[in-house]
């Protein structure tokens, strides 16, 4: 068994968590509220992409979890070091060796997967989860309940579209943007143009054919065998 993606996805995910801990013990510069908005997203991040590099086994994995140890690092020069974010910083460099060395050979597929996800489905899917850690760094002071409502209302959305559920498509096509005008509005003006692009993005994407199939069933209604029984003898004499 190769054990060099479990390894890779392990290192992943301790980036995350050890840099959760380091926020709990000190969360300067951000307020504690969008230090704990902020580690909760990074760790639903952490863990969906380590499933999706050792069950989904797509490239689209191997991107997304480079440019979101990259972000951490990046993260890493407005922090303290503390032990917990100096583990995280070495977990997060011992993550991306693993991504872009040989240890995946023959792990990842180099074409997308017939039966799998698209891109704009994943992007569409994980930039709704992006929402929870971009709220905190849209707003280091808060959050306010504004930044609450859209943080707890993209994961709802988040977690039915996951499911292929037409309703949350609906949601994220009709919802998403008016429920962020309030967190737009609460937020600094940088942090709210930061916002605006990210929903109208996630908006456009909601609306592509891409993301329409990913949530549409191939089959509408599936039918059961017919219950079969013997004929009796006068059906027997008719044919």
């Amino acid at each position: 068994m190769q054990r060099s993606p479990y390894i890779i996805a392990s290192f992943v995910v301790l980036g995350p968590v050890a840099l959760s801990l380091h926020f709990a013990i000190d969360p300067d510069p951000f307020s504690s509220g969008a230090a704990s908005l902020l580690s909760a997203g990074i760790l639903i991040y952490a863990v969906a992409l380590a499933t999706g590099l050792l069950l989904s086994r797509g490239l689209w994995t191997t991107r997304v979890a480079t440019s979101f140890l990259i972000s951490q690092l990046a993260l890493g020069t407005v922090i303290d070091l503390g032990p917990w974010a100096i583990v995280a910083m070495v977990a997060d460099l011992g993550a991306l060796v693993g991504l872009s060395g040989p240890w995946l050979s023959g792990w990842i597929r180099q074409r997308p997967s017939p039966d799998g996800p698209g891109t704009l489905v994943v992007a569409l899917l994980l930039g709704t989860l992006g929402l929870l850690p971009g709220l905190a760094l849209a707003d280091p002071t808060g959050p306010e309940w504004e930044h609450l409502l859209l943080a707890g209302t993209a994961i709802v959305f988040a977690a039915g579209y996951a499911r292929s559920m037409v309703a949350a498509l609906w949601l994220l096509r009709l919802s998403l943007v008016p429920l962020a005008i309030p967190a737009i509005v609460a937020s600094p003006t940088w942090g709210g143009i930061y916002l605006t692009l990210h929903v109208l993005v996630l908006g456009g994407l909601a609306w592509t054919k891409e993301a329409a199939l990913a949530a549409t069933p191939l089959i509408e209604r599936v039918y059961g065998p017919r219950a079969s029984r013997p004929r009796t003898r006068r059906e027997q004499e008719r044919t």
